[in-house]
């Protein structure tokens, strides 16, 4: 059974390209991709809710990655200003 389910794993990697849930990106390429599959379905009152629940976690995504980007930002201008510090802290003295 176990080859089984290997070989089963890798053929539905295969097909729809997934390698894992490593970064948001990976998160978000699942996504979209449950999200075609479902809007193929029949139209009903499950395959709705399903959709609904769908945009709320895409949304949540782009928030989470917008968010990302930020603090990235601010950390890089918390680290310049701390060289920027450092640097100042040893010339003997500013011109005036």
């Amino acid at each position: 059974m176990g080859r089984l389910h290997q070989r089963k794993k890798r053929t539905v990697a295969t097909i729809y390209g997934f390698g894992g849930l490593r970064t948001i990106e990976d998160y978000a390429a699942l996504l979209e991709t449950i999200t075609i599959e479902t809007m193929a379905l029949e139209n009903s009152i499950a395959r709705n809710r399903a959709v609904t629940a769908m945009v709320a976690t895409g949304l949540r995504l782009v928030e989470v990655g917008e968010l990302e980007a930020r603090v990235e930002a601010l950390e890089a201008a918390a680290d310049r200003r701390s060289n920027s510090d450092q640097d100042d802290a040893f010339t003997d003295e500013k011109p005036r």
